[in-house]
């Protein structure tokens, strides 16, 4: 098997504590890979381009975190830790859920986090004022989605030498 993971991904991390947890660490070989720069291999594999992704030994690929820990949960060792049916399957999904949830707020602000830190060279344009009037040398107005409010509106972008 083979598993295209990120050392910044939540969700590659829980499919590996599953992996360890089923002993299948030395049958899986990690390819660490940059899913923003969507690698030819990895687009092979998932042209989602998301981390993590498994190729199964037959070459099948598998996609989300959930369906990877449940596949590795059946082809691994040991007691099983998503119940195959039942109440207790229901009562495992629903702590799964809630994590996972958790995890996508937490990624999200880092994420949001990421994208403030970016926009520090973006110049807003005030109210009133039309971005095409921008006084800089060497300026780009453009459509910009703002992290801070989620709308889409103009931006005047100045590099670093103007």
């Amino acid at each position: 098997m083979k598993l295209y993971l990120n050392k910044t991904s939540p969700y590659a991390r829980l499919v590996m504590v599953v992996a360890h947890e089923k002993g299948l660490t030395r049958k899986i070989e990690l390819a660490w890979t940059d899913p923003w720069a969507s690698s030819f291999d990895l687009l092979a594999a998932n042209p989602f381009s998301k981390v993590p992704t498994l190729l199964t030994d037959d070459g099948l690929p598998i996609v989300d975190s959930i369906c990877i820990c449940d596949y590795l949960d059946e082809v691994g060792g040991g007691l099983r830790l998503i119940p195959p049916r039942g109440s207790d399957r229901v009562r495992t999904l629903r702590k799964y859920g809630l994590g996972r949830g958790l995890i996508d707020a937490a990624f999200g602000v880092t994420i949001e986090r990421g994208s403030m830190i970016r926009v520090a060279n973006w110049h807003w344009p005030t109210a009133g004022s039309p971005p095409w009037h921008a006084p800089w040398k060497r300026s780009r107005v453009t459509r910009v989605c703002c992290p801070r409010t989620g709308r889409w509106t103009w931006a005047i972008w100045r590099s670093a030498s103007a």
